[in-house]
Formats: C-alpha cells, sequence, structure tokens
C-alpha cells in the first residue's frame, strides 16, 4: 500500500429556521459547507465524530480514479458504521444513527 485516505465525518443537527439567521464561518472544526467552502447555518451543541481510514489502489502511481474508489469505498463503510448496532467503538448496544438522530429533541 502506497496510498491511504483518512475520512472524518461530523453529524451536528441545524435547529429549524436558522438559515442566515446564525451564520458561522470556516474555522478549525467548521470547515464550511459545500465544495466551496462557504459560510452555512450553525448548527446545534450536539455533535457525533466518526472516521475510517481506506487504502488507495494504484501502488505509487495513483490515478483520480483510484482516489475517487478509496472515497467510495470510505462512504460505504461510513454508512455501514453509522446503521450497524455496535459497530462504532464505544457504543456496546444502538446505531450512531439512532444517537444522532435525537439531537433535535435535545439529546446528547
Amino acid at each position: 500500500m502506497a496510498y491511504m485516505i483518512s475520512v472524518r465525518v461530523q453529524y451536528m443537527w441545524v435547529p429549524d429556521g436558522t438559515g442566515a439567521a446564525l451564520l458561522i464561518q470556516p474555522q478549525a472544526e467548521v470547515p464550511g459547507f459545500g465544495a466551496t467552502q462557504q459560510p452555512g447555518a450553525g448548527f446545534a451543541a450536539q455533535k457525533a465524530d466518526d472516521f475510517v481510514g481506506e487504502s488507495v489502489p494504484g501502488g505509487d502511481s495513483p490515478t483520480a480514479g483510484n482516489f475517487q474508489t478509496a472515497l467510495n469505498n470510505a462512504a460505504a463503510d461510513l454508512y455501514t458504521r453509522l446503521t450497524t448496532a455496535g459497530d462504532v467503538p464505544g457504543f456496546t448496544s444502538g446505531t450512531l444513527l439512532a444517537q444522532i438522530q435525537g439531537f433535535s429533541t435535545g439529546n446528547p
């Protein structure tokens, strides 16, 4: 394996109606929104993180397609971890999805 990627996802809840009333600027833990990293609506305090590492096929000369394969594999693995009970380290039961769905009710 010559290259790998690490992909981190943060799950956050944005209160209804926030819109432009509470814009947050890109910063260390809030990278911005969309491909151009623009400011966007602020999120509530609850947040959950998950991350995976993926090898990039192609040895020492990976192509853009090889990186796309690694990114697709990361997305598939993150989805599995989101929806599979006990799959995220630290979870003994339930799913990460169930936890983040509770953010809108004020649950941590």
